[in-house]
């Protein structure tokens, strides 16, 4: 079989990436994405501006287009829809654009959503439509946020802390959790509860942090 070819692009700025990242980190990452995979990194390139920014005017893209141009790779792949054009008709656009013109196929990794006809098309939509969507939900909240704290005169102290959890062990837990029907923040509330309920002291010494109580 024919190995694929494949060109890799990332924009990273302070929204997307921890500080500090380099295109060899990238790089790093990319052909450890794919070592399993049979294909060909081409070029791993990266831009580093405003996610709003048109791609026309970046110059990491303008290489990924040359790149197609010459029919050296059969798809291009990406970390995110959002790295490249957050509206939804400009995604899609996009997407027929290079199938049309180069014979270049998309792959997002994030999103899971790789070349594949129509359907590959309706799930570029739909991906683009939820962003578009969760933007507007976070400027709404956001706004009734102001408006709370105008009303009652409060700090504006977040109610909730954030718990970062590996990656592994989290898709562990989501599927755990999707069993019953449930998601990973309400089975990470229920073991918390549970481990800080004086009645289970014994048992979390024991088997959490290996102390035996008796002793």
């Amino acid at each position: 079989m024919e190995t694929k070819r494949i060109v890799c692009y990332a924009n990273i700025n302070s929204f997307n990436s921890p500080e500090g990242i380099t295109d060899e980190h990238m790089r790093s990452f990319f052909e450890h994405y794919f070592k399993e995979s049979s294909v060909t990194i081409v070029d791993v390139i990266v831009d580093r501006c405003d996610n709003n920014k048109p791609l026309s005017k970046r110059e990491g893209w303008k290489r990924v287009v040359a790149i197609c141009e010459a029919r050296c790779a059969d798809c291009v792949v990406v970390p995110s829809t959002q790295m490249l054009e957050p509206a939804v008709g400009a995604l899609v656009d996009l997407v027929k654009e290079f199938d049309f013109k180069y014979r270049t196929g998309f792959a997002f990794l994030l999103e899971n959503i790789a070349e594949g006809g129509e359907q590959f098309l309706n799930l570029i939509q739909l991906q683009a439509t939820i962003m578009s969507w969760q933007e507007f939900i976070n400027k709404n909240a956001d706004k009734m946020r102001r408006k709370f704290y105008e009303a009652t005169g409060l700090d504006g102290e977040a109610s909730a802390k954030p718990v970062y959890v590996d990656y592994a062990l989290y898709d562990v837990a989501e599927k755990k959790a999707m069993e019953y029907g449930d998601c990973v923040g309400n089975l990470v509330r229920y073991l918390l509860k549970f481990a800080t309920d004086p009645a289970n002291e014994d048992v979390v010494d024991r088997y959490v942090y290996g102390v035996d109580p008796t002793k």
